[in-house]
């Protein structure tokens, strides 16, 4: 999979397409396993081959509440932003919902070899936009509507292959709304 997207979406050439998938380490999480941890340094980016994520910000232990910020699912590109650009730690966690196969490669691997593979650049900057693309449509959500319904009408648009394989829970916390609101919702009886 990564080899495939790597030539079809991001236009890496065969010669050094080798090269570069050689870079990549396969690693594998299990279900709740912890991809980056709040407050770790990590300046990988991730490749999701299998399985599904999610990036969430803790705000209330005590009630055990979050803010899910993001799902990242098989085919896409992941980094913690303030990590792998300001090389600051994450401020979020990010967690595999299901198990989940993924490759990664370290920034300072894609610094040290880019000028061996001149498309490594290029590759940044697709990823980059992808994830600018994510983050939008998130925000998208939230300007669209402020009716929880309206939202999770969108939501269900923008991630059908991702409705039914994620909690409520997780996904009342993407909405910003309760999970007994997105019952209603999702029953009929909230509008």
């Amino acid at each position: 999979m990564l080899e495939d997207i790597l030539r079809e979406k991001y236009k890496i050439k065969s010669d050094n397409l080798d090269k570069l998938i050689s870079l990549f380490e396969p690693i594998n999480y299990p279900k709740n396993a912890f991809l980056i941890q709040q407050r770790e340094l990590s300046e990988c980016l991730f490749f999701i081959s299998k399985g599904l994520a999610r990036e969430y910000y803790t705000f209330d232990n005590v009630h055990d509440e979050d803010n899910t910020t993001q799902f990242i699912r098989e085919d896409e590109f992941y980094f913690s932003i303030n990590c792998y650009i300001d090389g600051k730690r994450s401020e979020c966690f990010t967690q595999a919902l299901e198990p989940v196969k993924a490759y990664i490669i370290t920034k300072e691997n894609l610094e040290r070899y880019s000028e061996e593979i001149p498309e490594i650049q290029q590759l940044i900057n697709n990823v980059l936009k992808d994830c600018l693309l994510r983050l939008s449509n998130r925000i998208h959500l939230f300007m669209k509507s402020r009716k929880s319904s309206d939202r999770y009408e969108l939501f269900k648009i923008q991630n059908p292959e991702i409705t039914h394989r994620v909690s409520d829970k997780y996904i009342a916390s993407y909405l910003q709304i309760n999970s007994s609101t997105l019952s209603r919702i999702r029953t009929g009886g909230f509008a």
